[in-house]
């Protein structure tokens, strides 16, 4: 169930109480929708609109204009004044708008049934509805009413809701021409627009609602209360649907035996239909095998005569082709012996060309060497002549230093001659205390040498006492193990053997002690 929750009026009504922008807002302040979301989602609201609300305005402010909207937008074909809504619109180029939107009681989600209304040249009214549902992309005061200031004339606003149509689906904008069409199209989205012709006669005048609900009987009643609540082409197509049914039903006997009669000769046809085609087939293929066998046997014997004069025509081939292989052979040994014998020569020319071109490129390669040799020495040569010119220079220098230290000379070899006794004496000395030194260390080697042979024979005689004392070591455990049979009391208890070696070792330790 859909309740008004916006009404926008757009240069619609008489000149003296026209709505040129004005939005009724019902928002809001109704109850919360049973099914609402807790995040606000665009195209949905929250709270049901105002259940009633409550219009004042002076005589001649509009009251009527405001349900003549309302009802000439949701019964456009029972609203039969149009020579009152021709009053209520200006011209093509400023076309009139009616929108109304509508909250779903249910789910909040909001749907929106408007008209533009304009007067034609011939006295008629020009009028489009349409219908969508709100969403991000579009709202109702979204719509293209102006455009830079300017009202948007009727044919440039249809072609904008034609192409909102083609390019939001979301939306699902229906554009409908016709008020019979557009009636049913409200009642296919949910409204009731009979709802709305009962609130029409009932403020019709000013006892209008006492007439709405006046009838002569009860079946009166109840036959209005029906057309009001249900919807005459639904029953209007169950009746002729109902009607149909009845008459097949009273010639089902008379259906079902022609169609058993039906069934079984389209069985028969069928058959013979079958047993026709058989026989046709078997008549073509017959035909078809004759004439394909006399075309076989004619091609056979076609073929036959082309083998025969081919196998005559190919023995004369085989024979020409046999002795002019044979012939061909002959010439290719006698071609291949005379290529070899081109070869073997051609080897000797290009052999004796080859030993003739190494001598020419080692004697070029010769003089190629003996010119870089040349070439590589004339630095050599340069440098010998600048290091010979150096050299003069140098005899010349020379000679006159010479000249000019001569005096320092001659006192430079009195020196030398003096410092060279000097050295004479100081090295006759250094050679008698070399001498010296070489005695004492031959001295002292011979003596280093008497040391290591003592130390020799000390280290031998340390070796033969060590297994002297290995031996008494073993005769002792030895007799230890003999004494052990005997009792605790009968034990002897031999006495430590003395650790002091015998007397020539233990002398010759000390000696060797003192030595040291």
């Amino acid at each position: 169930m859909y309740e008004l929750n916006r009404i926008l009026l757009r240069n619609f009504g008489p000149l003296d109480a026209r709505y040129e922008d004005v939005n009724l807002d019902f928002s809001g302040v109704g109850p919360l929708v049973e099914t609402a979301s807790l995040m606000p989602t665009p195209g949905h609201v929250t709270q049901r609109p105002s259940p009633a609300s409550l219009v004042m305005l002076q005589n001649g402010g509009g009251k009527g204009v405001l349900l003549t909207g309302i009802t000439c937008t949701t019964i456009p074909l029972r609203h039969h004044d149009p020579e009152e809504l021709r009053s209520f619109v200006v011209s093509l180029a400023q076309p009139s708008h009616i929108v109304l939107e509508w909250a779903d009681a249910r789910t909040g989600r909001l749907l929106v049934t408007a008209q533009i209304l304009a007067p034609e040249g011939d006295g008629k009214l020009k009028r489009r509805f349409y219908s969508f549902h709100p969403g991000a992309a579009l709202a109702a005061e979204d719509l293209p009413f102006h455009r830079d200031g300017h009202w948007l004339p009727f044919d440039h606003y249809c072609n904008e809701l034609s192409e909102l149509q083609a390019t939001v689906e979301a939306l699902e904008l229906q554009i409908v021409d016709g008020q019979e069409k557009w009636e049913k199209h409200q009642a296919g989205l949910g409204l009731e627009p009979d709802l709305f012709d009962v609130q029409r006669k009932m403020n019709a005048t000013e006892s209008g609602a006492a007439e709405a609900f006046t009838t002569s009987s009860a079946a009166a009643f109840v036959q209005w209360l029906l057309e009001k609540a249900n919807d005459d082409d639904k029953y209007t197509s169950l009746g002729s649907t109902f009607e149909t049914y009845a008459g097949a039903h009273d010639q089902r006997e008379k259906l079902i035996k022609e169609r058993e009669f039906a069934l079984a000769m389209e069985e028969i046809c069928a058959r013979v239909a079958e047993r026709y085609h058989e026989h046709t087939n078997q008549q073509r293929e017959a035909g078809q095998a004759k004439v394909d066998l006399a075309a076989l046997a004619a091609g056979l014997m076609r073929r036959h005569q082309i083998l025969t004069a081919a196998a005559q025509a190919t023995t004369g081939a085989v024979n020409a082709a046999h002795q002019a292989h044979e012939a061909a052979k002959q010439e290719l040994d006698v071609t291949n012996a005379r290529m070899a014998h081109v070869r073997w020569a051609a080897c000797g020319i290009e052999l004796g060309e080859s030993a003739e071109e190494q001598k020419r490129v080692a004697a070029t390669t010769q003089r190629l060497e003996d010119r870089l040799a040349g070439w590589r020495s004339v630095p050599v040569a340069v440098r010998h002549a600048a290091a010979q010119e150096r050299h003069g220079h140098m005899q010349r220098a020379l000679s006159e230093a010479e000249e000019t230290a001569a005096p320092y000379v001659q006192a430079c070899d009195i020196a030398a001659a003096a410092l060279r006794a000097g050295y004479a004496a100081a090295e006759t000395q250094a050679r008698a205390v070399a001498g010296n030194l070489e005695r004492e260390i031959s001295e002292s080697r011979s003596k280093i040498q008497q040391w290591r042979e003592r130390s020799d024979s000390l280290h031998r005689d340390a070796g033969t006492a060590e297994g002297e004392q290995r031996q008494l070591r073993r005769q002792v455990q030895d007799f230890e193990e003999s004494c052990a049979p005997h009792g605790k009391k009968d034990r002897y208890t031999p006495a430590k053997a003395p650790r002091t070696p015998p007397p020539g070792w233990t002398a010759k330790l000390i000696t060797t002690a003192s030595s040291v």
